[in-house]
């Protein structure tokens, strides 16, 4: 089976700044000036800014102690296990 590469992404979203493969851009788009639909729709969607996080969380992402260093090494596996914790499933009972 032959491996499949996209490259990297690393092309930026004019109206967003979010990452893309240049693969994704909209057909309609040229090479030199991409535009994209997944991310903000070509700037037809705007979230606000984000707030700052508490100052307990900003700790662990800046500081320099032992249980901050502990957090950044660690945060992939928290991440993975709070991912399923937001799965919506409709089980079927019949």
């Amino acid at each position: 089976m032959a491996r499949h590469d996209l490259g990297r992404m690393d092309v930026e979203c004019p109206h967003c700044g979010a990452l893309h493969w240049m693969m994704e851009k909209l057909a309609r788009s040229s090479a030199t000036s991409p535009e994209f639909g997944f991310c903000c729709k070509s700037g037809k969607i705007q979230l606000p800014a984000l707030q700052a996080p508490p100052e307990a969380l900003k700790a662990l992402f800046d500081g320099q102690d032992e249980q901050a260093k502990e957090f950044r090494e660690n945060i992939w596996k928290y991440n993975r296990a709070f991912a399923f914790t937001s799965l919506k499933v409709k089980e079927d009972y019949s």
